[in-house]
């Protein structure tokens, strides 16, 4: 596994409180294209959705 730094705009960084929340978006947008790239079902759409959101959600009640 490859570590990079990235630097993040100032108006982007904002929205993320640490780099596994950045970690977590990333990792949804990548878990969308390769849905709309494999153009699976409206219901696959719905579950990758899905399981991004708990992911979110879980990693914002682990910081509180």
């Amino acid at each position: 596994m490859q570590n990079a730094t990235v630097r993040l705009d100032s108006d982007v960084a904002r929205y993320f409180k640490s780099s596994e929340d950045v970690n977590v978006a990333l990792r949804m947008v990548i878990a969308l294209t390769k849905t709309v790239k494999t153009e699976e079902t409206p219901a696959k759409v719905e579950e990758v959705q899905s399981q991004a959101i708990e992911t979110v959600a879980e990693t914002d009640n682990s910081e509180e």
